[in-house]
């Protein structure tokens, strides 16, 4: 027998597109950043703490004394550089559909709720027509109250990568469990 199947809307596939593509240049850029602190490291050279602003010139100031370090590490940072440029249009274009879809902007009135969570629990739920009670959206985000206070999260790989599932699951239960969850997760 044929079981019903939920398919995205074009939106929510949009959103998820725009949620992942935004976290996988995130993630490259500290990629970046990490390996070029590692590599110097060999050399001596230790960035240290260093604010995402002064990363750069920390980075010109230590490898001036060695040219071949600096012409390795200029082709890094220019790609860096242009990266956090890419990552702010991402942003701000998560910022803007945050900004113009009313649901998302109800659900940041909760507590711990910004923008990602917002739009990635939007994207993730897509119709909420389809949900008969409410309390089956946290099954289907695999975000279940068992008792008093004890959760319980399932499997999870319809939904890609690790980090979405937690981001899903941490935007479900802050959602449905309010101040109980924030405080066993370490939000507030």
């Amino acid at each position: 027998m044929f079981k019903p199947v939920h398919v995205k809307t074009l939106a929510a596939q949009e959103q998820r597109m725009l949620l992942t593509s935004r976290k996988l240049v995130q993630r490259k850029l500290i990629d970046i950043e990490s390996d070029m602190r590692g590599t110097l490291r060999n050399f001596g050279l230790k960035v240290g703490v260093v604010s995402t602003i002064d990363y750069e010139t920390r980075i010109r100031h230590l490898v001036e004394g060695f040219p071949r370090l600096a012409a390795i590490v200029e082709p890094l940072l220019t790609v860096r550089r242009v990266m956090r440029q890419q990552l702010a249009t991402l942003h701000k274009m998560l910022l803007d559909t945050v900004r113009h879809d009313p649901v998302c902007k109800r659900l940041m009135t909760a507590p711990g709720v910004g923008p990602v969570v917002a739009l990635t629990y939007r994207a993730s739920i897509d119709q909420p027509q389809r949900f008969v009670h409410s309390r089956a959206v946290g099954a289907v985000r695999h975000c279940q109250i068992y008792g008093e206070g004890t959760f319980l999260s399932g499997s999870s790989s319809d939904l890609g990568s690790y980090k979405h599932a937690l981001s899903s699951f941490k935007s479900s239960c802050v959602l449905a469990l309010g101040t109980a969850f924030r405080a066993l997760s370490g939000l507030n």
